[in-house]
């Protein structure tokens, strides 16, 4: 009780008091005894993922916001934040996201209120992974002229921490080093938020088609297959699509 405030018992009474205020301190008194208000100590705040050590997409995570103190009184509600955007929907000191998406990837931040404040906020940041998955697979089968100028098949490959892409030739791998007929072209892809798509990989597959005997794809040949086929990152297998190519003659 703070010794420097005095209460003139009837004055209350008849004002019905209920708050207070003396040096700077929140007072409420309801009969006739008064607590002061304090509000809860700093926030700590942790996370955890449901399906490994890594928070990955599709997933989900709960974060998880604690006191030592909650003050006086203790009815303390959350404040919640992703980033600058306030997340005004919850209020309670778990908050759990699932699914997992891109914008998951951000700093979060809770601050615990009562009716004598706010608490120091604490905030992490979440790194969000994602296995590779195809974002353009190859179509299952494609005939061809044998005179076309120019011919090419792409795939898109999301994986973050980024993956890598090989082509195929009949299960060979295709090394444009040492096969000229083929050029191989990649692209890295930045995350789209509107798309839920994170880092992605984009290949190319390339015939030079000048490099082929007499300039020209082989009429007699039988189909071929050709196979776009990504590595693994640390959070999921590699993924792979084949094509059949069938050399038309007209």
């Amino acid at each position: 009780m703070n010794s420097g405030l005095l209460f003139d018992i009837n004055l209350l009474t008849q004002m019905n008091t209920k708050f207070l205020s003396w040096d700077h301190d929140q007072c409420r008194c309801q009969n006739l005894i008064c607590v002061f208000a304090d509000a809860p100590s700093p926030a700590k705040l942790s996370y955890t993922s449901s399906l490994s050590s890594h928070v990955v997409k599709g997933g989900s995570v709960t974060l998880v916001c604690t006191v030592d103190s909650p003050g006086r009184p203790d009815n303390v509600t959350y404040v919640w934040s992703r980033g600058a955007h306030l997340m005004s929907d919850v209020k309670s000191s778990t908050f759990v996201i699932s699914p997992v998406r891109l914008e998951t990837r951000s700093n979060f931040t809770c601050a615990p209120v009562n009716e004598g404040g706010k608490g120091v906020p604490a905030t992490v940041v979440i790194d969000v992974k994602a296995p590779p998955s195809f974002i353009q697979k190859l179509q299952t089968y494609q005939g061809v002229l044998y005179n076309s100028e120019y011919i090419n098949l792409t795939c898109t490959v999301e994986c973050y921490p980024l993956c890598s892409i090989i082509w195929r030739e009949n299960g060979v791998k295709i090394d444009p080093e040492n096969n000229p007929r083929y050029d191989i072209e990649n692209t890295i892809l930045p995350p789209n938020i509107n798309k839920n798509d994170f880092e992605s990989v984009n290949s190319t597959l390339v015939w030079n088609v000048s490099a082929w005997p007499r300039k020209q794809l082989d009429k007699t040949a039988p189909h071929s297959n050709y196979t776009c086929e990504s590595t693994h990152n640390e959070v999921g297998t590699g993924v792979s699509s084949s094509i059949e190519i069938a050399v038309d003659c007209k």
